[in-house]
C-alpha cells in the first residue's frame, strides 16, 4: 500500500501542477479577484439588525456572509452603477478570453526559495525598465506576478513519512516507512515553486519589454532563465485542416509508392 499512497499523492500534485493551478487558470483568477477587490466599496448586503456591510467586511456577519454567493459576478455584470464600470470591464475582458498575456515563469533553484513577496517582485522587474531608455517604461500597473507552490500536501516533507501503515496479520501494529526504506526512485526533493509574470497591458511593445525585464530580474537574482511563453498565439488555437485536394489517382499513387519492389 505504500506504492499506492505515493501514486496518490503524485495524481494530487499533477492535478494541481495540470490543472488546478495552470497558468491561464491563475490568470482567470487573479483578474476575477481584481474585479471583485475594485467593486469592494460599492456593493452592499444586508446583516444582522438590517445593517449593510461591504463585500470584505461580511465575514464579520454570518447573516451578510450568507448573501455573498455567486451570483455576486451577474451582479455586478448587470449594475447600471458607473462605479462598477472598471470591474464590469474585467470580466468582460474574461468572458471573452482577453487575458493577461503570460510573458514567462522561472523556478527557484531546489535548495533556494523565493520568500520576496509577489508585490515586491512586481515593483523590481518594472524597476528593471529604467535599464532600457530607448523602450516603453514600464509602471507596476503593467506587470502582473504570481508565485505558485506546488507539494505533496505537507509543503517540503514527504507525507509518507508521517502515515503509519497496519499489518494484514497484526492489525494492532502500525509503522512507518522511510522513503530509502520503499524504493531509491522516488523524488528527492516534495515541493517546487514557480514565478509566473504577465503583461496586463495587451500591447506587443510592452509584451516584449516586460519579457527583457524579467530576464534581467532573474539575472539580478540569481534564478535561471525564464521559459517564455508564446505571447502571439491565441490561448486556444485553431486546428489546420488537412487538404483533401488530391485527386484519386494522386492518392492512389503515394499509397502504391511503398508497395513497389
Amino acid at each position: 500500500e505504500v506504492d499506492n499512497t505515493y501514486d496518490m499523492f503524485y495524481t494530487r500534485h499533477m492535478l494541481h501542477k495540470r490543472a488546478y493551478q495552470h497558468k491561464t487558470v491563475k490568470l482567470i483568477e487573479s483578474m476575477i479577484v481584481e474585479a471583485l477587490i475594485k467593486a469592494n466599496d460599492y456593493l452592499k448586503f444586508e446583516g444582522s439588525d438590517g445593517r449593510m456591510f461591504k463585500l470584505s467586511e461580511t465575514i464579520n456577519d454570518m447573516a451578510a456572509y450568507t448573501n455573498v454567493t455567486d451570483y455576486v459576478i451577474q451582479q455586478i455584470k448587470l449594475s447600471n452603477d458607473p462605479n462598477l464600470q472598471e470591474s464590469q470591464r474585467i470580466l468582460q475582458a474574461v468572458e471573452k478570453r482577453q487575458l493577461y498575456k503570460c510573458v514567462g515563469r522561472t523556478a527557484p533553484f531546489p535548495v533556494v526559495k523565493m520568500h520576496k513577496s509577489e508585490e515586491q517582485i512586481q515593483a523590481e522587474i518594472a524597476n528593471c525598465s529604467h535599464k532600457f531608455r530607448d523602450m516603453h517604461q514600464l509602471t507596476e500597473d503593467d506587470v502582473h506576478v504570481r508565485k505558485v507552490n506546488l507539494n505533496y500536501g505537507m509543503k517540503d516533507k514527504n507525507p509518507i513519512e508521517h502515515t503509519h501503515f497496519y499489518y494484514k496479520y497484526d492489525q494492532n501494529r502500525a509503522i512507518a516507512f522511510k522513503k530509502g526504506e520503499v524504493s531509491r526512485m522516488l523524488p528527492e526533493s516534495f515541493d517546487e515553486q514557480f514565478i509566473l509574470v504577465s503583461s496586463k497591458n495587451r500591447a506587443k511593445e510592452v509584451i516584449s519589454h516586460l519579457k527583457e525585464c524579467f530576464v534581467e530580474w532573474c539575472k539580478r537574482n540569481n534564478l535561471p532563465k525564464p521559459k517564455s511563453a508564446k505571447v502571439d498565439e491565441e490561448l486556444t488555437p485553431m486546428k489546420i485542416k488537412r487538404s483533401n485536394s488530391k485527386t484519386g489517382a494522386e492518392q492512389t499513387s503515394s499509397k502504391s509508392r511503398y508497395l513497389e519492389f
